[in-house]
């Protein structure tokens, strides 16, 4: 998880109030629904890369903790050969959403898992072998046969900016099957 959670929250309200455009009565929950609480934690990528991550600890990380009576959202993770699925559920809720992306994407979960039944994360790997030609694709490539097999109402496509850059968008809409 890249972002901390004020910039997660920033990105759910945002996508929250797109998808509401179509699904009339979807509203982000409000900041005042959540509760700060700092907490040491290891360091992150900066860390890790200076082999660091257990040495140089993030003292003051912050987590969005959901107040009383709003109850937080379970997040399960199983581990595939080509992906980390990660599934929020929410009983309380109708309906499912569908996330391809990458750990960006894992910070956003426990917030749209207020809104749906269901919000499956496809952390699809970088080089992923669920091409049915047994290529390995891009990781921001779609699994059309996912998406047909679970019938979600939304889909999200979430990419990093950095990947915008070297990427036509027409290359990767070819690659998730869209024309």
């Amino acid at each position: 998880m890249h972002w901390n959670q004020y910039g997660a929250f920033a990105a759910y309200t945002e996508i929250v109030r797109t998808l509401a455009r179509q699904m009339p009565g979807l509203e982000p929950l409000p900041l005042g629904c959540f509760k700060e609480e700092t907490r040491v934690e290891p360091g992150g990528d900066l860390a890790k890369l200076l082999a660091g991550a257990q040495t140089m600890l993030e003292r003051d990380s912050l987590f969005l903790l959901p107040r009383p009576p709003l109850e937080p959202v379970p997040v399960t993770v199983t581990h595939t050969p080509g992906a980390a699925i990660h599934r929020a559920e929410n009983p309380a809720q109708k309906g499912r959403a569908m996330i391809f992306g990458d750990s960006f994407a894992q910070a956003l979960l426990p917030f749209l898992g207020y809104h749906f039944n269901e919000v499956i994360l496809y952390d699809v790997y970088w080089q992923h072998p669920l091409d049915p030609s047994g290529k390995s694709v891009p990781a921001h490539t779609w699994i059309p046969a996912l998406i047909e097999q679970q019938r979600p109402e939304v889909v999200i496509d979430e990419i990093q900016e950095s990947l915008l850059l070297i990427e036509d968008p027409g290359v990767i809409l070819r690659a998730d099957g869209w024309k």
